[in-house]
């Protein structure tokens, strides 16, 4: 079988598409014949899209050394994850694509990230000098509706391949105290992931008389989101309701997941294509919130394994959490029930042995 170079960035920083890419990788270990070439544009979150001589050296070596295994191994498969849709990472792939893939047998992208196809269509000159963004041989997408990506870069091949993720399942904190029930948002703290739509969820909740706390799990975008959502956490009253815990990693962040009740997830991120965060809970057997938005929208079964509300809501996403936390029997089903679903559809077997899939069907 023909040699597999994988390129792509593996954590840090940690988000779903550096997690997945590790995770596909060493899932890969052992079954096909691959080299890992890892991206180190950004080592933290505020500095995705941001251009750097840094980064501009750092795309010369990744050129140079992706090219040295493209001659060494003649027909290889390059696997891509095309960026967001920014100018600068859109520039960067164009340049890297331009000069490896003349010298690949086939190549795959997979679209973590939602937008690149938007960005193409309407700007049809790019479109046309960029040659070496169309006709993937196999473009994957993580969902239905990310389709348009991989329909307007010519993809010979189009496969829905979700995401699927092991979770390791720990015990919360012995003898937790909180009388309230507690509520989980995990996620890049940015307005467009719904940080700023949860307070006004919390303060709808706090105003009928509803008790909660609510944690928050996650990196700032940058100083100017962080003070936004204190001066509008302090001015709405909520600093006992909302605590914001910061970025977490290994248990101490599933021991979040593990005390919580239900998860909370009103994203209209721009680039969101599926939310890595959700499965994480639907492993934990909590019911989850979402936005109707590409990625919770593809994975949460409305009525199920929890609810689906209109993008900025905050009534419908308060009345669904009032809901859930008002009854225990409710929450127990639709908690089980996303655990089911988990297990069929989410767990990281049938992800890594979709993806080997491609590539052997590819070779």
């Amino acid at each position: 079988m023909s040699k597999v170079i994988i390129v792509g960035q593996i954590p840090p920083p940690f988000h779903g598409q550096s997690v997945m890419i590790k995770a596909m990788a060493d899932g890969l270990t052992g079954r096909l014949d691959y080299e890992l070439v890892p991206m180190r544009f950004s080592r933290e979150v505020d500095e995705n899209g941001d251009f750097g001589i840094r980064k501009l050296v750092h795309l010369v070596e990744l050129v140079f050394r992706v090219l040295r295994l493209l001659l060494k191994y003649p027909g290889s498969i390059l696997y891509y994850p095309p960026a967001p849709p920014k100018w600068s990472t859109v520039l960067r792939d164009l340049v890297f694509l331009s000069c490896v893939r003349p010298f690949a047998g086939k190549t795959v992208f997979h679209f973590h990230a939602y937008g690149l196809g938007n960005f193409l269509q309407s700007r049809s000159w790019l479109k046309r000098i960029g040659w070496a963004f169309m006709k993937p041989d196999v473009a994957i997408i993580l969902g239905e509706l990310c389709r348009k990506d991989a329909e307007v870069v010519g993809a010979k091949r189009v496969m829905t391949l979700p995401y699927g993720i092991d979770v390791p399942v720990v015990e919360g904190a012995v003898g937790r105290k909180d009388e309230e029930l507690r509520i989980l948002f995990v996620g890049l703290h940015i307005e467009s992931k719904g940080i700023l739509d949860l307070l006004d969820t919390a303060h709808i909740l706090k105003s009928t008389g509803t008790c909660f706390k609510i944690h928050t799990v996650g990196p700032w975008k940058n100083s100017k989101m962080r003070n936004a959502f204190e001066i509008k956490r302090r001015a709405l009253g909520l600093d006992e309701q909302v605590i914001c815990r910061g970025e977490l990693t290994g248990e101490i962040l599933w021991a979040e997941y593990a005390e919580a009740d239900l998860f909370f997830f009103p994203t209209f991120f721009e680039f969101e294509t599926f939310g890595l965060v959700v499965v994480e809970a639907m492993a934990y057997e909590l019911p989850v919130i979402s936005s109707d938005w590409r990625g919770p929208g593809d994975i949460v079964e409305d009525g199920v394994t929890g609810f689906v509300c209109p993008v900025h809501d905050s009534q419908a996403y308060a009345g669904a959490i009032a809901s859930l936390l008002s009854d225990s029997d409710l929450r127990k089903s639709m908690g089980d029930s996303a655990r089911k679903l988990y297990e069929q559809k989410y767990m990281d077997t049938q992800f890594i042995d979709s993806i080997e899939t491609v590539f052997r069907e590819l070779a």
